[in-house]
């Protein structure tokens, strides 16, 4: 080969590498989230802070993803889903974290809300603790036993599922008992109630604290539901930007909790204090994933026609839910994630 055809040779091997080189680092670089200009906007989300279903907030909190996709992110703690959207509601908050049954509780009774993203799926961490020495050691004991629910929560819509599940009556007036969930495990523990429906971490420190007394009636086979984030319909849609910006944020997160799993685990439970170590197999009571699915309908009108049998909304017909969800954001940043049939 001649002296020019090596030069020549050699100039095309060093172009086509450079070529793959930026190719490579055009693949790299566009996974990178686009730096907002001028100064950050400033975002409430009400949370329910002691709960590991608002892990992919607490992630993107922690790692500053709100911060890189140019929010200014404050995380309001609450003790329930039905805390955090009545603080949206008030103008305390912007967007809240919240389970499918409040969010239908808030839809039906007319509040003008969206539901902008799921982010965990798939969970079955609620559950029945009694107290052994008020005669229960079976579900069917649970009859005209006096327990403590969070009425319009997740856990209210459980009760009555495992009701059907263990074929017990409608418990008589004065049966159930509207507690905040702050407030289950003291009343348990002194005795003022029999038995309390709710979720974990509640659950957990409640069977441990009673206990040899504690008798645990677990739901992970009865009941499964999403945890999301809403807010006000008309905060949702004038701020369509930003609500992208939120979404851009949740999927980094979503993507850490998928690669990082045992740094994503520490996250979580720094900000919630659930007391599950790293390996704990309740973590696979959670599925942290950002999506809106076909699933979300789905719970929210089995939920509705829960409510409206049982007389708790004055309503006699299904509101179309499809129009309380907001698809904008997810289409744009993340179309493969949005598999709700509209």
């Amino acid at each position: 080969m001649s002296k020019s055809a090596r030069l020549a040779t050699a100039i095309l091997s060093i172009a086509v590498a450079l070529g793959l080189a930026t190719a490579i680092w055009g693949l790299v670089d566009s996974r990178r989230p686009n730096q907002p200009s001028g100064p950050p906007e400033r975002l409430t989300i009400a949370v329910v802070k002691s709960y590991v279903g608002s892990g992919l907030v607490m992630v993107a909190a922690a790692n500053g993803y709100f911060r890189d996709a140019g929010l200014d992110v404050t995380l309001q703690p609450h003790p329930s889903g039905k805390a955090t959207l009545e603080a949206v509601f008030a103008g305390k908050a912007d967007l809240a974290t919240a389970s499918d049954t409040p969010l239908m509780f808030a839809i039906v009774s007319g509040r003008p809300l969206l539901i902008v993203a799921t982010i965990a799926s798939g969970i079955t961490d609620h559950g029945i603790v009694a107290r052994k020495d008020r005669g229960i050691a079976i579900p069917g004991d649970l009859r005209d036993k006096r327990l403590g629910v969070t009425f319009g929560t997740s856990a209210h819509f459980f009760l009555d599922v495992a009701r059907s599940f263990y074929r017990l009556p409608s418990a008589p007036v004065g049966a159930l008992i509207d507690l905040q969930p702050e407030a289950l495990e003291a009343a348990l523990l002194a005795g003022e109630v029999d038995a309390i429906s709710t979720w974990s971490p509640i659950l957990d420190r409640a069977a441990r604290d009673l206990g040899d007394n504690a008798i645990r009636f677990p739901g992970k086979d009865l009941f499964q539901y999403t945890f999301n984030l809403a807010g006000s319909a008309t905060y949702v849609r004038t701020n369509e930007e930003t609500m992208k910006k939120l979404v851009r944020a949740l999927d980094r997160a979503d993507r850490f909790v998928a690669t990082h799993r045992a740094e994503a685990r520490a996250i979580v439970e720094q900000a919630t204090g659930a007391g599950y170590g790293p390996n704990d197999k309740r973590w696979d009571d959670y599925d942290l994933r950002l999506t809106l699915a076909q699933r979300l309908l789905i719970m929210l009108e089995d939920e509705a026609r829960w409510a409206i049998k049982q007389r708790f909304v004055q309503k006699a017909e299904l509101p179309n839910f499809l129009g309380f969800i907001y698809l904008d954001a997810m289409a744009a940043v993340k179309p493969e994630a949005l598999t709700i049939i509209h």
